[in-house]
């Protein structure tokens, strides 16, 4: 294992609930931002031409981003103090809020009619849903970039091979989003009827071709560089993006329906492989690579894990379209998901008692219900962000607001930017993340001649 290997990685990881805390600053920091912006403009609309936007920009870095930032970092030890000083931020507004609609308001809807008011589609129910894309990846960004320094802590770089840590989430993450995301992107909609054919051209066109050359381009460009990577990671020749391609191929491919069912039954044939001698051969550190497949073995025994991954984040998006477009039925939504993910960390418990710790490396059975139970808790409290966000507008408070819906001008603009162009703003973060780590190289290589290590 090489100085750069040993640096990126961790032997234990962290404990559990400093990824739960992690994920829950930015959400929280979301929710005290929209609570205090209508009060700091004081209901006045923004647009483009506006001075206005700008210190809406200033105020998402400082108020979302900056907190994730220092809890990555210089603050990696204090997450629940950064979560307590939040919270006691929101519940303040929040009193403010309450006060307001009781004591200020002449014409108060009643609690009834509020909680049976129908959301429609314009007032755009699934904005939880970009919450949490941005958030993954500005998150990811910071991370990837941040764990080359000694700044940030050792125990959140990923596992080598059992454990829970912050930046084993990754991959996981992009696979529950994307699958959520489909679902709640077809609401509505009905599935056409498609050749085999078509849909093998369907398969290798646009957006998910492009992830395929995004792979072998990488792969090239780290082996013609020459500089160090992390082998135990996915393998020699493997990475990120073969992984998210093959996911999103055999998607296209399998039926539309019973999504539980392919769920079950891939974890389950997955975890039978794994039994079956594969996790030690996938993690021994001895074995040969002596050809693609054993080369790569990391890569190859994740794929079942993360497409049974898949399946279990796709009907939990089927679960959401399912919610009725009432005020109430939000608010029993967002509580169901928080049970769902309680339901899954239960499971993920029982899996580590039967087959061991959690393993990145091999998306075992632990691994794949520690990675639902965090990222439905994460979608489920972001749905908790915008419920209050319904509640406002069905109350109308702030009173002041100009629209109809006074919670529409205050939508982060940075986390609307991010989500619009994530393709592009996920290929720069890993950009300058190559760039800085081909600098470290370089001056290695001046400094201790070629072939020599940090």
């Amino acid at each position: 294992m090489s100085s750069h290997e040993q640096f990126v990685s961790t032997k234990t990881g962290c404990e559990q609930y400093e990824i739960f805390a992690v994920l829950t600053i930015a959400p929280f920091a979301i929710l005290l931002r929209n609570l205090a912006l209508p009060w700091i403009f004081l209901g006045r609309r923004f647009t483009y031409n506006d001075w206005g936007l700008g210190l809406k920009f200033f105020l998402d870095f400082a108020v979302i981003v900056l907190p994730f930032m220092l809890a990555l970092s210089f603050f990696a030890a204090s997450s629940l103090f950064i979560l307590l000083i939040l919270m006691l931020c929101i519940l303040m507004l929040l009193l403010f809020v309450f006060l307001e609609f009781t004591l200020f308001m002449r014409e108060r809807p009643p609690i009834k009619g509020l909680l049976q008011k129908i959301i429609e589609e314009h007032h755009h129910p699934t904005t939880f849903l970009t919450y949490l894309r941005s958030l993954v990846l500005i998150f990811t960004n910071i991370a990837i970039l941040a764990v080359d320094f000694p700044v940030f802590p050792r125990r959140f770089a990923k596992t080598s091979h059992y454990g829970h840590s912050v930046m084993d989430v990754g991959v996981a993450a992009f696979i529950y989003i994307l699958a959520v995301g489909r679902q709640l992107k077809t609401q509505g909609m009905r599935d056409r009827q498609e050749k085999r054919g078509g849909r093998f051209r369907r398969a290798f066109a646009s957006s998910t071709a492009f992830l395929i050359y995004l792979g072998i381009g990488r792969t090239l460009l780290i082996k013609g560089l020459g500089y160090p990577e992390v082998v135990s990671e996915y393998g020699l020749h493997w990475n990120f993006f073969y992984t998210f391609f093959i996911v999103q191929v055999v998607a296209k491919f399998l039926p539309k329906r019973f999504h539980a069912l392919l769920a079950i039954l891939f974890a389950t044939a997955h975890q039978l492989l794994l039994s079956s001698g594969y996790e030690e051969w996938a993690l021994s550190e001895d074995a040969p690579r002596t050809d693609f497949i054993s080369a790569n073995r990391e890569g190859f025994c994740s794929l079942l894990g993360y497409i049974a991954m898949y399946y279990f984040a796709s009907s939990i998006g089927k679960f959401i379209t399912s919610t009725g477009c009432r005020l109430r039925n939000w608010i029993q939504c967002c509580a169901y998901l928080f049970l769902l993910a309680g339901f899954f960390f239960v499971l993920q418990k029982g899996a580590e008692m039967a087959i061991g710790a959690p393993s990145r490396r091999i998306t075992n059975l632990s691994y794949i219900f520690a990675q639902l139970s965090l990222f439905t808790y994460g979608l489920a409290i972001c749905l908790g962000v915008q419920v209050v966000a319904f509640i406002g507008w069905a109350a109308n408070v702030p009173h002041f607001g100009t629209d109809e819906n006074p919670w529409e001008g205050v939508q982060p603009c940075l986390l609307d930017s991010v989500n619009k162009m994530g393709f592009l703003f996920f290929l720069i973060g890993n950009v300058f993340t190559d760039l800085n780590r081909y600098r470290n190289f370089v001056s290695c290589w001046r400094v201790n001649g070629f072939g020599g290590e940090r």
